[in-house]
């Protein structure tokens, strides 16, 4: 059976098959959207039907900046969705639940870091006088090819989970 994307557009607007009304975009859909995507999170379906409902209008209407604008949002609550359920995957599988990052532009390719914390401290410097220094923390992600230090076997666990689950990663 051929499975397609339903999509309930609002305004109370009749609900439209996004693959006979759209066969222009389709093929700017991400892979798993043509494959019948299992949605994960019900929130993020909804905020996909209504950013999806923009593309095809702004396409109809050739708002060539727009369509960029829509087709970059219908990337990133895709990528959202995905890495909520990978989240979801781990934490059950193996207790490990922290802080969710994702990009929509793909697997990072060389290192970057996300800020976490910010403070002030005071130090002494030449034993006589203190000076205020701001502190930024972050987390600081690389390529797991790239990474220099052991990987902590939990991390290896996860990545098996995924793969028993299909999930295989863009990059490592």
């Amino acid at each position: 059976m051929d499975e397609k994307i339903l999509i309930q557009v609002g305004s109370g607007l009749p609900a439209m098959d996004a693959q006979s009304a759209l066969p222009m975009i389709s093929d700017q859909l991400p892979e798993p959207l043509r494959q019948g995507y299992q949605w994960h999170n019900p929130e993020n379906e909804r905020d996909f039907a209504e950013y999806l409902e923009g593309l095809i209008f702004s396409h109809r209407h050739g708002l060539d900046k727009q369509v960029v604008l829509y087709k970059e949002r219908v990337l990133d609550i895709l990528t959202k969705d995905m890495a909520q359920r990978t989240q979801g995957l781990v934490a059950k599988g193996l207790g490990y639940n922290r802080d969710l990052y994702y990009s929509a532009s793909g697997p990072a390719q060389s290192m970057f870091s996300v800020p976490i914390r910010r403070y002030q401290q005071t130090v002494i410097v030449n034993n006589h006088h203190t000076q205020q220094l701001d502190v930024k923390e972050s987390l600081v992600y690389k390529p797991i090819l790239q990474f220099d230090r052991m990987i902590p076997p939990q991390a290896l666990r996860a990545l098996t989970l995924l793969e028993g689950q299909g999930i295989t990663p863009e990059a490592f």
